[in-house]
């Protein structure tokens, strides 16, 4: 692919809710490096499935907190 066609590419994101004590966990785990990215992509697929196609990660994972 070359670097024209890369700035036709779509990268979708996607956002995940959780409890506040959930969420710290994840983060501090996160943070720790402790989960291998293995993992990580092992239990987002297991939350979101393969009915979009192949997922794979392409940045750092963060998180920040969502209120209405």
């Amino acid at each position: 692919m070359s670097a024209l066609d890369r700035l036709h590419v779509m990268l979708p994101s996607l956002g995940l809710m959780e409890t506040d004590a959930l969420v710290e966990s994840h983060l501090e785990r996160a943070s720790k490096e402790q989960q291998a990215y293995a993992d990580f992509l092992a239990e987002l697929r297991l939350r979101f499935g393969d009915f979009l196609g192949k997922l794979a990660l392409e940045g750092p994972r963060f998180g920040y907190p969502l209120s209405l």
